[in-house]
Order: C-alpha cells, then structure tokens, then sequence
C-alpha cells in the first residue's frame, strides 16, 4: 500500500508536465486545497485545512477511471484525539448515451487508508447526469468496514450567475442498511451544499459554499465538528 501511495504522488508530479500516455487517452491532473475537507456533509480533515492531488482518465469509449491521495482524521479515544491516515480514492466507470444532453453512469469507487486498514470500503453507483445537473445513488455493501450496508442518493445542479461566475447546488441522504452502529438511533443523515463557483480562466477554480449536515446516519469515526459550516476550496487542473 505505501509503494502504490509513492507512485500515485509520483505520476500526479510528472503528469502536469506533458507526460505522453498514449493518443487515444485523455490524462489530467489537479490539486485542491480546501479549507475543511467535507465527504458528505462531515469533515475529514478535524475541521482544518487540507489538500488533494488527483489524476484523472478518459479514454475514447466513454471508459473513465481516476484517483485522488488525501489525508483522513478519524476521532479516537480520549475525546478530542485524533488518528490520522493517507486516504487513497480510486475509481473507474463508463457513460451511456441516452440522449443528446443525458448520460448514464455506472462505475465503482474504493477507498484505502494506509494507516487504518479496517476502514477500507467499496461502493458503486448509477447515475444520470448533464453538464449542469447530476442525479446518482450509490450503494456500498461494508460501509467503512463497518459490516453495515449504506445507500447515499445525491442530487448536484449548477447554473450561470454572471461571466465565470456559477451557482452550486448539492443534496444528499444516506441510509443504513439493515442491523449494525447507527448514530442516535437514527439510519439515516442527510447533507446539503449551496455557493458559488468562480473560475477566472481555464484550469482554476475557487468555490465558497455553505456546507450543513444533520445527525444520525452510519458512523463514519469523524469528530464532532460544527454540522455547520462555510467551506472555501480552491482547485488547480492540468
């Protein structure tokens, strides 16, 4: 696991320099520093500042697949003490054609921490999708090592304000499966974004949303960070 974390930093560092990996695929590469990492709704970074560094693929048959190396914070004992672990997210999928503007999706997403093992997971998904609007749901059978299955549906819509400037919208509702640890005896929590997104030229954006998250839901062995928050995060890709 810690080699494939070195060669993951290694390609995101030569890639945006022009490495050529064939003519019939398209490779990016990005970094984005936010000032609190939020995986649907609750924060993964102990409410601090963090960083991402992804790359990306896109073949010609609308096959995709991608990756991207953080940081994770999970709360430990005593209260207040946090365990802190590279997280790798890897992911790959296909687009269908359903009409001129719709897409359907299908792909997996699975998620390694290199210090903490038994919270490795894996999901897959279906959604439809446009340039402006996302619908998906995605269904892990082991939710965070949890024994516990979860579905999380989500919704995402932008739209223009003014020049470079964008409307975000996002909602989501995560329901536990079945028997297994619930928060507050509830299985389920939804969580909700709103801002605006702001791109001055290709490649960078800067976004400033509104980030809220209610209780109950799996546990996912995050802190007790503010369930409100404003969230800035700002991405460079290549």
């Amino acid at each position: 696991m810690r080699r494939s974390l070195r060669f993951l930093l290694a390609l995101a560092l030569v890639l945006p320099l022009g490495f050529p990996l064939g003519a019939r695929a398209d490779i990016g590469a990005s970094l984005m520093l936010q000032s609190d990492a939020r995986e649907r709704g609750l924060s993964y970074s102990a409410g601090r500042p963090s960083a991402a560094l992804s790359l990306s693929w896109d073949g010609d048959s609308a096959s995709y697949a991608g990756a991207a190396l953080s940081r994770a914070r999970f709360a430990t004992q005593p209260p207040g003490t946090y365990r802190s672990s590279p997280w790798l997210q890897v992911y790959g999928g296909h687009l269908f054609k359903l009409s001129p503007e719709i897409d359907l999706d299908l792909g997996l997403r699975g998620h390694q921490f290199a210090s903490i093992s038994r919270y490795n997971f894996a999901e897959a998904y279906v959604g439809l999708q446009t340039e402006q609007w996302l619908l998906r749901l995605s269904h892990a059978p082991n939710y965070y090592g949890g024994h516990q299955a979860t579905w999380y549906l989500e919704a995402q819509r932008r739209g223009p304000v003014q020049g470079a400037l964008w409307w975000v919208l996002h909602a989501g509702l995560l329901k536990a499966q079945g028997q297994g640890y619930v928060v507050q005896s509830n299985s389920q929590r939804w969580d909700a974004r709103a801002g605006l997104s702001w791109s001055p030229q290709p490649g960078l954006e800067v976004q400033l949303a509104a980030v809220a998250a209610g209780q109950g839901g799996p546990t996912t062995w995050t802190g007790d960070e503010a369930r409100r928050t404003v969230v800035l995060g700002v991405t460079w890709a290549h």
